[in-house]
């Protein structure tokens, strides 16, 4: 069955029809698992049990994804297209969920990134409202694009979202390009949280260092100063916010 939004023989249609059993379980399930086995592969905890009876589908949605990753271009988001396709069924558009197109996210990482060579300290990227991380995927994409894979491991990227799925959509794609095409990034900082009241709950779900780093530049993922700079990017953000909704 067409899936509008999502062009017949992309890449991302590909992921959502491996994700599609039909009535035996919702795509929300679906894409939860995946993210579920993809992180125990990456042999991290599990967030939720996968019933039994779901796992030969789960995990062939898993290698339908890698496989994915593997044929497009490095730090391609995947994800997001596929998670606003199957939202656009669940009603979650009326939250407010619109995650922007990577072509744009390319072109404003484009505008942003400087010629300059990272020295010292990690360069740090950060978005308060990752989404699936197409913002920080498409700051990695442009990095290459320049044929720098080496600056990748100066610069730190963070994401936060309030939404747990989106979160660990983020961690999944930043972890599996770096594996699948193995590259390397500085470091990688991805929370489940409010980016706007960071110190009332915000878990921890991936801080994730290259080897190449000194000890001096490795801080603690929940340094204060850290935490107080997510705030600040994500208050930043608060007048587009009204802009758009006047």
């Amino acid at each position: 069955m067409a899936r509008p939004g999502l062009p017949s023989g992309s890449p991302f249609k590909r992921v959502a029809d491996a994700l599609d059993c039909g009535y035996e379980h919702r795509q929300a399930e679906m894409l939860r698992w995946m993210l579920c086995a993809g992180f125990e592969v990456m042999g991290m905890k599990s967030f939720e049990t996968i019933p039994e009876k779901a796992l030969p589908k789960v995990r062939n949605a898993l290698k339908v994804y890698e496989e994915t990753v593997l044929d497009c271009e490095p730090f391609t988001d995947i994800l997001g297209p596929v998670y606003m396709d199957l939202a656009s069924r669940w009603g979650r558009s009326a939250l407010g969920q619109f995650f922007t197109p990577q072509s744009i996210a390319v072109m404003m990482a484009m505008m942003t990134i400087g010629d300059e060579e990272p020295r010292g300290r990690l360069v740090t990227a950060c978005d308060p409202t990752c989404g699936s991380g197409v913002m920080m995927l498409s700051l990695a994409q442009v990095l290459l694009r320049q044929g720098e894979p080496d600056r990748l491991r100066r610069y730190s990227f963070t994401g936060v979202d309030l939404d747990p799925i989106c979160a660990r959509m983020m961690a999944m794609q930043f972890l599996d390009n770096c594996a699948i095409h193995r590259l390397e990034v500085g470091e990688l900082v991805v929370f489940w949280g409010d980016s706007l009241l960071p110190w009332t709950k915000m878990d921890l779900l991936v801080h994730a260092t290259s080897p190449s780093l000194q000890p001096e530049e490795v801080v603690p993922a929940a340094r204060t100063a850290r935490i107080w700079a997510i705030q600040a990017a994500a208050q930043s953000q608060l007048p587009l916010f009204e802009e758009w909704a006047a």
